[in-house]
C-alpha cells in the first residue's frame, strides 16, 4: 500500500481527564499515515487521485479547536474516522501526543491504526449491482502508548 505522511501537525484543543485541564485550548501534536486511495498520481505524476495534504491538515484543525474529549485516546480515535470518511482513505495510522504532559517527558500519547468500513455489493432494484457503506467501524488493530525522554 502506498503511504502519505503528515509529521508533527501542531494543533490545539481541550483535552483532559481533569477539570483544570478542559480550561483552554492546549496543544497536541499529531502524526498521520494515510493509505492513498488510488494510485494514480504515482503513476501519472498529476494531481488525478491525489490526497491533498494541505485540505486533511486545515480540515483536522479546524475540527479539534472545536472538539473537547477527556481522552486522547478517543481524540485519536475521532480523528482516523474523519481521515477514513472524509478523505476516503482505505487505512490510517494516527498518533495523537501531548507535549509536556508528563514530567521529564517531552511527549506522551497513543498511536492507533484503522481501517475504513467493508463496502460490498449489492444487487439494486433494477438489476445493477450498487455499493452499500456497512455502518460497522472496523475494531482496534493496535492501540501503542508511548512516552518520549527529553
Amino acid at each position: 500500500m502506498d503511504i502519505i505522511f503528515i509529521r508533527s501537525l501542531k494543533c490545539e484543543t481541550t483535552l483532559g481527564v481533569y477539570d483544570w485541564e478542559r480550561v483552554s485550548l492546549r496543544p497536541v501534536l499529531l502524526d498521520l499515515e494515510i493509505g492513498a486511495a488510488s494510485h494514480e498520481s504515482f503513476e501519472h505524476d498529476s494531481a488525478r487521485g491525489l490526497m491533498n495534504y494541505d485540505s486533511i491538515s486545515k480540515r483536522l484543525t479546524a475540527t479539534l479547536r472545536d472538539l473537547h474529549y477527556k481522552t486522547v485516546e478517543r481524540l485519536a480515535e475521532h480523528i482516523a474516522q474523519t481521515v477514513l470518511s472524509e478523505f476516503h482513505a482505505p487505512w490510517v495510522k494516527v498518533t495523537v501526543g501531548k507535549p509536556g504532559a508528563v514530567r521529564n517527558a517531552a511527549l506522551v500519547g497513543v498511536t492507533i491504526e484503522r481501517r475504513a468500513a467493508v463496502t460490498r455489493s449489492q444487487p439494486g432494484q433494477d438489476g445493477t449491482a450498487t455499493v452499500a457503506q456497512v455502518p460497522v467501524l472496523q475494531p482496534f488493530t493496535r492501540l501503542r502508548l508511548f512516552l518520549r525522554a527529553t
